[in-house]
């Protein structure tokens, strides 16, 4: 299957943080998002003190469900859950269009960087 390959990144914003996870979501541009049937959770390691990062494989095409077609631009939703100090805290949700023009990989070939397009909206963590 072909996929994009986008780095994610988080970095600490206190000492006392205890883990860092990256909740996410591919929809059809302009569909829904229905985050308890789609949502995708992965933890984010810490590579270097106070930064944490992940891969995330993102699919090539996504069917429709409103035409039942596969589409290639879609939007990616990611939001993180950050333990602080025994206490769960949440980010907004963040939002990528994600286009057709960036560069597919196979499950064979070396990893490469898609994110040829983004609009992001940004809050601070409460």
């Amino acid at each position: 299957m072909n996929h994009h390959i986008v780095e994610k990144e988080y970095r600490d914003f206190a000492d006392d943080i205890e883990a860092v996870s990256i909740h996410y979501l591919c929809v059809p541009t302009g569909a829904d998002a229905d985050w308890d049937n789609g949502r995708v959770t992965r933890f984010m390691p810490l590579v270097e003190p106070g930064m944490r990062r992940l891969s995330l494989k993102l699919p090539v095409h996504l069917v429709d469900p409103r035409s039942g077609r596969p589409v290639s631009d879609y939007t990616l939703l990611y939001y993180f859950e950050v333990c602080r100090g025994g206490d769960r805290h949440y980010s907004q949700i963040y939002t990528e269009i994600m286009q057709s023009t960036a560069k597919a990989t196979s499950d064979q070939a070396a990893p490469t960087a898609a994110l040829p397009m983004s609009r992001r909206r940004s809050r601070e963590i409460r």
